[in-house]
């Protein structure tokens, strides 16, 4: 699992957002923020199939909890990604950066 972490991390910066991880021993946590907003990736192996499962999620939604691999998993703001290639889970993360812009922040800004 430290392999998707890392590879995350890598593909995140390249994209030009900032990162920091965290090795929680059930799952990689992973902070990434590009301009204002900040993103959560809670990031482990899929207990019944042989895939990365990432939950995204955005940080202001989860509330003054803190950070951890169950709170982001049982949080009903964001979204799954579910790939076995690298590649495609970190495609599939930064997509739902995107989605989750549009879904929650954008509506959160017009109030």
């Amino acid at each position: 699992m430290s392999e998707a972490a890392t590879f995350l991390v890598k593909y995140l910066r390249e994209a030009g957002f900032k990162t920091a991880s965290r090795d929680l021993g059930d799952c990689f946590i992973v902070s990434a923020q590009r301009g204002s907003n900040v993103y959560l990736v809670g990031i482990s192996r899929g207990s019944m199939v042989d895939v990365y499962v990432a939950k995204v999620a955005v940080p202001e939604l989860l509330g003054s909890i803190e950070w951890s691999c169950e709170a982001i998993e049982y949080s009903p703001y964001g979204s799954y990604v579910l790939e076995k290639e690298l590649e495609k889970l970190a495609e599939g993360v930064v997509r739902n950066f995107e989605i989750l812009d549009r879904v929650y922040r954008s509506s959160t800004q017009r109030s």
